[in-house]
């Protein structure tokens, strides 16, 4: 699928060259840099993202330029390259439209994204917060969740528990009203850790089994930690 997928786009692509149609071309490229970013040939990935951003240098408000910017961002995270990933989301929040809310908070989480891989936690946290805000102004429940959810991240990092728990619980009754059960596992299965770093097992154990019910049904090989972590609970209960 993927090399037919390759061959075809890299002929929109040449197609598009030759008759000097930029946007064109551009769109093909970056189709073509997602098909290489899927197979994680992040090098190739990169050519045809900074070449579609080329073409598109004097169309800088449009969707496809910022689309383009975001994929291309991700490609030099996925290569360490952060100054890099960090113009391209500062180059996309310069451009969005200030009434694409939801745009703009989910710039600031891949910004917060990248800083926090570089253990830049008060910078992550700003630009979480930032894009917490931009959701809730737009009634983004989704994006709340996700803003929510990377603070909690955050605040479990740097050691402050009772935000961190505060902020997961908060994202946790976003996801419960919206029905997302894959995330909400993912965020029980946080709060039972924090849980368990306290030292209060019973929580923690409640919050592993929740868990524990949706990998059962949805990834049962990953079913083996959550019963390892409810036994080290069992152990300590008694």
């Amino acid at each position: 699928f993927h090399q037919a997928a390759i061959r075809y786009y890299e002929r929109s692509a040449n197609e598009a060259r030759n008759h000097d149609e930029k946007e064109n071309a551009s769109i093909a490229l970056n189709r073509l840099g997602n098909v290489y970013s899927e197979v994680e040939d992040w090098s190739r990935a990169r050519i045809c993202f900074e070449e579609s951003l080329k073409n598109l240098k004097d169309n800088k408000k449009s969707n496809l330029y910022k689309q383009v910017l975001k994929d291309l961002g991700h490609v030099y995270r996925m290569q360490s390259d952060f100054h890099r990933a960090e113009k391209c989301y500062r180059t996309i929040l310069e451009n969005i439209d200030i009434s694409d809310r939801k745009g703009r908070s989910d710039t600031l989480n891949h910004l917060g994204d990248l800083f926090k891989i570089q253990e830049e936690m008060t910078l992550a946290e700003e630009c979480y917060q930032k894009s917490l805000s931009e959701s809730e102004r737009s009634n983004d429940l989704n994006g709340a969740a996700d803003a929510l959810a990377a603070l909690g991240s955050v605040f479990q990092t740097t050691g402050d528990l009772e935000r961190a728990k505060n902020s997961f619980d908060k994202a946790l009754h976003i996801l419960d009203d919206l029905g997302d059960k894959a995330k909400a596992a993912r965020i029980q299965n946080d709060l039972g850790d924090i849980y368990f770093q306290e030292g209060k097992w019973q929580e923690a154990r409640d919050f592993y089994a929740k868990n524990l019910s949706w990998l059962m049904s949805n990834d049962p090989h990953a079913a083996a930690s959550a019963y390892k972590r409810m036994g080290l609970c069992d152990i300590e209960i008694g």
